[in-house]
């Protein structure tokens, strides 16, 4: 036995029970001791967690050894307990195994005593174990037998049935109420086969048949049943129905008959492939990748970052593009690009390349050489004609061909018009912007002025009147500073770019102040997004868990120190930040371990001017969500793992 054996240990003396603990772990390496004080916390104890043997003492306040024991064997009717008491009686040791305790022993003096008990804790767990396992086996073949179509028999030496199981044991010819006892030769019909199978097992041989019984075909399988001395003790026999296989296979015939006919209606099919093909209304190109996914594998074998690599060294993604082979593309492709013909398109393809073709292309084939079947980015292409087409190119690949890349489709649909509208869209949010900024500049100019008179009041004379003053020039400091950022925030993000999520986390980070809060950033990977606008947006998260949170306004477990509303408000140094991606799909999330943001709460904090702090102006999180909807995300806050705030934003791209 080899596993770990986890030992709860429950003794009203803390000193006795760690001594005890650390001399059990010390005794066998495999013994991991937990500790409690009284039977309560046991069974508190039981409930949380693993344990494999539990080991109390007799004499405790509350709950003795005995109640605690019959407690357990309420919720845990087989789990190994052995009684340690030092004021042990005969009375004692008798309600002990009247309330099912797996074993009993004294406290004594010496060391002997840590060995014995150990010895008695592995080889309680070990029997409990192997029941368990026995158990578990026991109905796994159960199952098996009653749900499945086989039998299963066995034998004495004498050829005598000592059991006869399963689901189809009276297709095969044996009534189970009667089988056990009897001889297989008087147990099957006359001429069946069995009992001569039984026979040759019975005289060591391994024999595999097939019986027929009725309508019924059984395949089945003897072996002889041997004593550790190699003595032939009885025989196993496993019969298993495959009369449905059977009827498989002359299935299999019919419909074998039945394939010319279904080529024909392929060839149909395939004309109608072909004619779907031809006229789709978006360009399809189809195309053998499998020379440049070969070369794009061995390139990532060199370099960390293949797409900086074919930025760097254009002439190596001209080299892969060169490896691709055009199988064919549709006839919408002519009148989209502006040729005459097929040949003349496949003739000029780098005549459609765009520095936006060639960045799409870039990431295409970081995707291909990453195993990716799909793929979709928006880029620009030109026509033959010098015309530029915004469109959104996209890659498939059938399953047939995931391993080499050998037949992959690239469709290009055209997206000029909405492309138009968004720059369009663009401009006006341009002059929005500048008009904001207009406004911005109006009012600082008489807050600037207001801020001089109050600095000439203060030299003339002294009033309580004028702190607040300055608090409120500078609260509408605050409030132009986030009117303007959120006047900036409504622009939707027309290109975004590639960017890593350590980096900007780490730009966001520096210029915060963090108060000596900590960071903890677990995920590598790049996203598509707009840089600063991503910056802005991790800039506010981090800046309300650090102003909103801190671990200090939590009760640690056992702490019955009573933190008062008017407690100060602990310092950030004890807020931990951490930057992941969601496991339920593409997103990342910002998750600190302060006292967390109340449900209710939850939907109005992304609300323009809520705010739970007085000098707070409550733009930071409508902020956020600004940002994120502008990206075609969305954002929702939830309880994190150690209770405090977690951010979830949602739907983001991943490119790396």
């Amino acid at each position: 036995m080899s596993q770990s054996i986890r030992v709860l240990y429950v003794d009203d003396d803390p000193s006795l029970a760690e001594l005890v603990g650390t001399a059990l772990e010390r005794q066998d390496d495999r013994i991991d001791v937990v500790t409690e004080g009284d039977g309560g916390e046991g069974l508190d104890r039981l409930a949380g967690e693993r344990v494999d043997c539990v080991v109390s003492d007799y004499e405790m306040p509350g709950t003795n050894g005995i109640e605690f024991l019959e407690a357990v064997r309420e919720r845990h009717p087989d789990l190994p307990f052995i009684l340690y008491t030092g004021k042990g009686s005969e009375a004692v040791a008798s309600d002990a195994i009247s309330a099912g305790v797996t074993d009993y022993l004294r406290k004594s003096t010496g060391t002997e005593q840590y060995a014995v008990l150990a010895n008695r804790i592995a080889n309680a767990v070990e029997r409990y174990r192997a029941q368990r396992d026995l158990t578990e086996t026991e109905q796994v073949l159960a199952t098996v037998l009653d749900t499945m179509p086989v039998a299963l028999c066995t034998t004495d030496e004498e050829g005598q049935f000592t059991r006869a199981e399963g689901e189809a044991l009276e297709r095969i010819g044996v009534a189970p109420e009667a089988a056990v006892g009897k001889h297989v030769g008087a147990a099957f019909d006359d001429g069946s086969v069995v009992p001569d199978h039984y026979e040759r097992a019975l005289a060591g041989e391994r024999v595999r048949g097939t019986v027929e019984a009725g309508d019924a075909v059984f395949q089945s399988w003897y072996r002889p049943i041997r004593s550790g001395e190699g003595e032939v003790t009885g025989a196993v026999g496993l019969h298993v129905d495959v009369t449905e296989r059977r009827r498989r296979e002359r299935e299999l015939e019919r419909r074998t008959e039945q394939l010319e006919a279904e080529v024909e209606r392929r060839e149909v099919a395939q004309t109608r492939y072909r004619s779907l093909f031809e006229n789709n209304p978006v360009v399809i190109w189809e195309e053998d990748f499998s020379a440049g996914k070969r070369y794009a594998d061995d390139l990532v074998e060199e370099v960390d970052d293949l797409v900086a690599y074919f930025e760097d060294n254009p002439d190596e993604l001209d080299h892969v593009l060169d490896l691709i082979d055009v199988i064919d593309v549709n006839e919408n492709a002519l009148e989209y690009y502006g040729a005459e013909s097929k040949a003349e398109l496949m003739e000029n393809l780098p005549a459609l390349l765009t520095e936006e073709s060639r960045r799409a292309n870039r990431e295409l084939w970081e995707a291909v050489a990453a195993g990716q079947t799909q793929f979709r980015t928006e880029t620009v292409s030109l026509g033959l004609d010098g015309e530029r087409h915004d469109e959104i190119l996209e890659l498939y690949v059938p399953e047939p061909y995931a391993e080499d890349y050998s037949r992959v489709y690239i469709t290009v649909t055209r997206i000029t018009e909405r492309k138009e509208r968004e720059r369009e869209l663009e401009r006006k949010n341009e002059r929005l912007e500048e008009f904001a900024s207009v406004v911005s500049h109006d009012l600082r100019n008489p807050l600037e002025v207001a801020r001089g008179r109050l600095e000439l009041a203060r030299e003339e004379c002294e009033s309580e009147h004028l702190d607040e003053l300055a608090g409120a020039h500078d609260r509408m400091e605050t409030l132009i500073d986030d009117l303007f950022t959120l006047a900036r925030t409504g622009e939707d993000v027309a290109d975004p770019d590639r960017v890593r999520i350590p980096a900007v986390v780490g730009n966001a980070w520096n210029t915060v102040a963090t108060d000596g809060a900590s960071l903890v950033t677990e995920t590598d990977r790049a996203i598509r997004a707009d840089r600063g606008r991503f910056r802005q947006l991790l800039e506010n998260l981090i800046r309300n868990s650090v102003e909103h949170s801190s671990t200090g306004n939590r009760a640690k477990p056992g702490d019955s120190v009573e933190h008062s509303s008017t407690d100060s408000r602990p310092s950030a140094g004890d807020v931990t930040i951490t930057v992941g991606e969601l496991d339920d799909g593409p997103g990342i999330y910002v998750e600190d371990d302060g006292p967390g943001i109340p449900p209710g709460d939850r939907e109005r904090v992304f609300e323009s001017g809520h705010s739970t702090d007085e000098s707070g102006a409550g733009f930071g999180l409508a902020i956020v969500r600004e940002v994120a909807e502008a990206h075609g995300w969305s954002v929702s806050v939830t309880e994190g793992d150690e209770g405090g705030a977690r951010f979830e934003i949602r739907g983001v791209e991943f490119v790396g």
